[in-house]
C-alpha cells in the first residue's frame, strides 16, 4: 500500500516545531532582519541610480543583487524549517546555514519558479488574440480572458503541490530532486495542495492583520507610515526611520513564525510519504 500522509498533522507542523523551539523565532527574527535592512538599502540605491540613468548599469547589478538576497533568503530559512521536521537533533545555530545544501535549495527553488511560468507563458496568445475584440465584446472578452487565468492558476496551482516535497528532499538526499518529488507525490496533489493553501491563507491573513493593524497605531499614534517607504524608498534615511525600521522589525519575527508555518508542512508530507517513522526521526510532535 502507498504510503500517504495525515492532513492535519502536515498543516499545524510549524505550530510544532514552534511550540517545541520558541527560541528560534530571535535567531530566525535577526538573521530575517539582517537581510531584510540590505535588501531594502540596496533597492532604494538601485532606485536612486535607476532615476539618474534609467539605463544605469549600477542600477541593474544593485537590483540583481537583491534578488539574489531574496532567493537566498527564501533557501535559508525553508532549509532551516526542513531541518526542524526531519533532523530536529541537529540545532546548531538554529539550523540557520549557508553552504552547499542551501545553494542547491535555491536551485531548486528558481527552477521551480520558472516552471510555474510555463502556464501562464501559454495563455498569453490567447490575451493577445482577445485585445482586438476588447471594444466589441467587452464582456466576452473579460470571461475568456478570466477563464484562461484561472486555468493558469489552476495548473500552476498543482504543478506546485506535486513539486513541494522538492526541498526536503534535496536537503535530506541531495542531487536533483524535481523528477523524484514528481514520483512521490504522484496522486497526491489534490490533498497537497488542500494542506498548503489552508496554511497560506492563515499566514496571509494574519501578515496582512498585523499590518493593517501597526498603520493604523502609527496613525493613531501622529506617525507616518507608508509600506511603499519599505518596499520602494527613495532615500537611505527613509530605511531607518522608527516606523519603518519597527515595521521592519515586526516584520521579521512575523516571518521567522511564517517560515516555521510555511516550509515545515512539505518536510512532514515527505517524511510521511517516505515511510519514515518516530523510530527514524524524531517528531515534531514529541
Amino acid at each position: 500500500m502507498k504510503a500517504d500522509f495525515a492532513w492535519s498533522q502536515a498543516t499545524v507542523a510549524g505550530l510544532g516545531v514552534l511550540r517545541r523551539e520558541p527560541r528560534i523565532l530571535l535567531t530566525w527574527g535577526v538573521v530575517g532582519l539582517v537581510l531584510a535592512v540590505a535588501q531594502q538599502v540596496i533597492a532604494v540605491n538601485a532606485e536612486i541610480f535607476r532615476k539618474v540613468n534609467p539605463a544605469s548599469l549600477t542600477a541593474v547589478v544593485l537590483s540583481l543583487a537583491g534578488g539574489l538576497i531574496a532567493i537566498g533568503a527564501l533557501a535559508i530559512f525553508s532549509a532551516a524549517a526542513y531541518r526542524a521536521v526531519l533532523l530536529p537533533q541537529d540545532r546548531t545555530r538554529a539550523r540557520i546555514r549557508l553552504g552547499r545544501e542551501e545553494v542547491r535549495l535555491a536551485l531548486v527553488w528558481l527552477v521551480q519558479g520558472v516552471l510555474l511560468l510555463v502556464p501562464f507563458l501559454v495563455i498569453a496568445p490567447v490575451f493577445v488574440l482577445t485585445t482586438g475584440e476588447a471594444e466589441r465584446h467587452p464582456f466576452g472578452v473579460f470571461l475568456v480572458d478570466l477563464t484562461a487565468f484561472l486555468a493558469a492558476v489552476f495548473v500552476a496551482g498543482l504543478l506546485l503541490a506535486r513539486l513541494s516535497v522538492a526541498g526536503p528532499l534535496a536537503i535530506m538526499e541531495g542531487g536533483w530532486s524535481l523528477p523524484r518529488a514528481w514520483r512521490l507525490t504522484r496522486g497526491r496533489a489534490w490533498k497537497i495542495a488542500g494542506a498548503h493553501l489552508s496554511v497560506w491563507l492563515i499566514v496571509g491573513s494574519v501578515y496582512w492583520a498585523c499590518r493593517a493593524l501597526y498603520a493604523v497605531l502609527v496613525r493613531a499614534m501622529g506617525g507616518t507610515f507608508s509600506i511603499k517607504l519599505v518596499t520602494a524608498g527613495t532615500s537611505v534615511a527613509a530605511v531607518f526611520q522608527p516606523e519603518t525600521l519597527t515595521f521592519t522589525i515586526l516584520s521579521a519575527v512575523l516571518g521567522a513564525a511564517g517560515a516555521a508555518m510555511l516550509y515545515a508542512p512539505a518536510a512532514v508530507i515527505y517524511r510521511d510519504l517516505k515511510g519514515l517513522t518516530p523510530d527514524d526521526q524524531a517528531s515534531v510532535f514529541d
